[in-house]
């Protein structure tokens, strides 16, 4: 594996994540809304009325988190709690109809931009390259969730350079 071509591949993808968050915001700002609103308003969407605690465990936030979040989105209306009748611990957390009206501007907006953003690219282009990310996000999981072997002490680890491939 050429080290120096896998470091700027890795580098790229924090700078575009970096663009697109930054842009995300950018968006979203035109809205009075963040990205990490948008998100969350596009989750309940997708989910429609959900428990909260189901809610943060699909955005991967802490409980405290979201809480947080729903407290600044129900301030706004965009949101709405009820406590479940069965279990008073728990709330369950829907989009009001401001909520859906945001969203769907926060769409548009979004749409505008992909137009913008991917018109240089095919089909084709667009899909390969989602193939490609899905391909590394599997391997970047895979590679999380094995156990790097320890080296004995003082022994250093071999380089990516020095490793040879399986």
């Amino acid at each position: 594996m050429e080290h120096e071509l896998a470091e700027r591949i890795v580098v790229g993808i924090f700078r575009l994540n970096g663009l697109l968050t930054k842009t995300g915001n950018r968006l979203a700002g035109r809205l009075s809304l963040t990205q990490q609103k948008w998100v969350l308003l596009a989750a309940l969407d997708r989910h429609g009325e959900c428990v909260l605690s189901a809610l943060g465990q699909s955005l991967l936030v802490t409980k405290a988190n979201i809480t947080g979040m729903v407290d600044r989105l129900e301030r706004e209306g965009l949101v709405e709690r009820r406590r479940d009748a069965a279990d008073r611990r728990q709330w369950w957390v829907r989009l009001t109809a401001k909520g859906h009206e945001a969203l769907a501007a926060m769409n548009r907006l979004q749409e505008e931009w992909f137009e913008r953003c991917f018109a240089g690219m095919d089909e084709t282009e667009m899909a390969a390259f989602l193939g490609t990310l899905r391909k590394l996000s599997h391997a970047v999981r895979e590679a999380e969730a094995t156990p790097e072997p320890t080296p004995a002490r003082g022994q250093a680890r071999p380089s990516l350079k020095e490793r040879k491939r399986p």
